[in-house]
């Protein structure tokens, strides 16, 4: 089990995933503030 994070952490892929959700995070917040602007329905 060591082994598979060990080659996790040598893709980047914990970066890459956490990288992901950061990003989707601040776009659904952007949204969420500038939908109601335009008038959106809920």
């Amino acid at each position: 089990m060591s082994n598979f994070f060990n080659e996790l952490k040598r893709r980047n892929v914990i970066k890459s995933t956490i990288a992901y959700l950061v990003v989707s995070w601040i776009v659904i917040q952007f949204t969420l503030a500038v939908l109601p602007t335009f008038g959106a329905a809920d």
